[in-house]
């Protein structure tokens, strides 16, 4: 019989950031009687519910898909959309990706709107992230999610300092303890800053802020996770995006500008954010082919995963209107060691008008990821072209539609899994 539990509550924490190490083995030596005991008391309870319990009780439907790869997928999602037109408010949707259920739908107050979502590891937790219309500034809202029960969803405002500033990026750490938040600040052409801000998620206290000042022309947040900010290799390394912007070497002639993913070690402390971070990869550059007049960019979405990993979703396309043409679209894996591909995904052929491979979820392997294919086709009525599954192993499993099958999720902060 399954019943409901109480929400987890987040423990305190401390504002400095300590490796947290492995339990003291003398626990042992008083623990094992008490474990013993709780045991004895939990099959003695598990008894008398299944014999007061009734027949079996109703459940959610069975997965679309039964393969393995699908089962080791998270199964719940938070997705933004829109309420009406582009220039509504955005309601936050929790779907299931099993059955493609909507299981709930969150708006903001009339005078909020949502923008940005992320997502722990527990497949429960999120953070979803508010702009405030009369008062200029940002809030940040824990969601917990119970599917398929009376209250489904918990809001509830976190205790972190709203800030004004352009947000670009934000990513909930995998245990759900630290939040991680790019963004910038600007009152002319030249006085931007950069900030990257960790805060504690129970206490809202900052742990740590690394920052650079100068104008910065990078756009953070294009990526299938929404916010060009990922933690990776537990909760030790942050990474995230960084453009180089083109440069003058002498009268009209120019250096041309690059995408690179940059890594932080936030347990090394220090507070500059260039200084103390490493570029990591730089990404393969736009391809275009006069010949057949079409345009590949083979990193167009990227999503690091862990041991120095990144998934690349590729985008292409052909440069004359309403010509369709074959351009290699593919999920690969690239080695933030070499720079160089490590394995092909899964490689998808057919004419298109053009596409975006967008990268939604990994595994920390980078073997296996959550895929959202934006495909415009010849004569088809978008999202008429768009696929949406699981790759890995040259495999394409489908999953039921997203529960807003209108493109939304490559807005910055669309989707969170």
């Amino acid at each position: 019989m399954v019943t409901r539990v109480r929400p987890l509550l987040l423990p305190d924490e401390s504002p400095v950031r300590v490796r947290r190490g492995r339990p003291a083995s003398r626990w042992l030596s008083w623990g094992a009687p008490i474990a013993a005991a709780a045991l004895v008391i939990a099959v003695a309870l598990s008894l008398v519910l299944l014999r007061q319990a009734g027949g079996p009780q109703p459940r959610p439907s069975a997965p679309a898909s039964d393969s393995p790869a699908a089962a080791a997928i998270p199964r719940y999602y938070v997705e933004l959309a829109y309420s009406g037109s582009t220039s509504s408010q955005m309601k936050a949707i929790v779907g299931d990706d099993r059955n493609g259920r909507k299981i709930a739908v969150l708006h903001p107050t009339a005078t909020q709107n949502f923008y940005g979502v992320t997502a722990a590891a527990d497949d429960r937790t999120f953070v979803v992230m508010s702009y405030d219309n009369p008062n200029p500034q940002t809030t940040w809202y824990l969601l917990r999610i119970a599917p398929y029960t009376a209250h489904p969803t918990r809001l509830t405002k976190l205790p972190i300092k709203p800030v004004v500033a352009h947000v670009s990026g934000l990513a909930l750490s995998p245990d759900g303890r630290e939040l991680a938040i790019i963004y910038r600040t600007a009152t002319t052409a030249t006085n931007a800053k950069t900030f990257l801000t960790i805060y504690s998620m129970s206490s809202g206290a900052a742990l740590n802020t690394w920052r650079m000042d100068g104008p910065q022309n990078n756009e953070i947040g294009q990526d299938g996770n929404g916010v060009g900010l990922t933690w990776v290799n537990g909760d030790r390394t942050l990474d995230f995006r960084w453009a180089i912007p083109p440069r003058e070497t002498s009268p009209g002639k120019f250096v041309p500008g690059q995408e690179t993913l940059r890594a932080l070690d936030v347990t090394a402390g220090g507070h500059d954010l260039m200084a103390d971070s490493r570029q990591i990869l730089q990404f393969p550059t736009w391809v275009t082919d006069k010949q057949t007049h079409t345009w590949t960019e083979p990193c167009a979405n990227v999503l690091p995963a862990s041991g120095g990993t990144v998934v690349c979703g590729s985008a292409g396309g052909s440069d004359v209107s309403g010509v369709e043409a074959r351009v290699p679209l593919s999920y690969s894996s690239y080695s933030t060691a070499t720079g160089k591909p490590l394995r092909v995904i899964c490689r998808f052929d057919g004419p298109v008008l053009n596409a975006s491979l967008q990268v939604l979820w990994t595994d920390p392997s980078g073997s296996h990821a959550i895929a959202h294919l934006l495909i415009a086709l010849k004569g088809v009525k978008v999202p008429g072209g768009d696929k949406f599954g699981v790759v890995g192993g040259g495999r394409f499993t489908p999953l039921p539609g997203l529960v807003v099958p209108n493109g939304s999720v490559d807005n910055a902060g669309g989707i969170a899994f």
